[in-house]
């Protein structure tokens, strides 16, 4: 099974594992979902000196996300950054691909048509490593974002 086909198992499984009933009595203009750009910070994969370095890179991705509350909200998102591992003994680079997939509680404050937001969670990601497959792992997202909504009703 590749990581894509995984991504997208692993996502369904996430969106089912939500709670049913809160979806169903949620209002309608409750739901959202869209894509993103953001930065990945890249970082030594290993605490010794002159370990590799999995190198800053764009990440993208798509969201859905549920609004419990006008602030409050659970967030599901696929993200994948294609990047490179460098400083690699022997010299030369490897190409690395990695997909996140993550459940966030999130946090917004709405003005206008923009939101700032701040999600936390736990998520999973497989990786790619030169079109082989890598270390998949837990991980534990946070961050924040500022998003620009086409629709007034936030």
């Amino acid at each position: 099974m590749n990581v894509l086909t995984k991504s997208l198992v692993a996502l369904a499984l996430i969106a089912l594992a939500g709670s049913w009933s809160a979806l169903a009595a949620a209002p309608e203009d409750a739901y959202e979902a869209g894509g993103f750009l953001g930065f990945f910070r890249g970082d030594e994969l290993r605490s010794e000196s002159g370990s590799p370095i999995l190198d800053d890179d764009i990440v993208f991705g798509g969201f859905g996300q549920i609004h419990f509350t006008e602030n409050w909200g659970f967030m599901t998102r696929v993200s994948v950054v294609d990047g490179e591992v460098t400083n690699i003994a022997g010299g030369g680079d490897i190409d690395m691909t990695t997909t996140f997939l993550d459940l966030s509680a999130t946090y917004s404050w709405h003005w206008e048509r923009y939101s700032v937001y701040v999600p936390f969670g736990v998520g999973w990601t497989f990786s790619s490593v030169a079109g082989n497959e890598g270390k998949d792992g837990f991980v534990y997202p946070a961050g924040l974002g500022l998003r620009w909504h086409l629709k007034d009703n936030v």
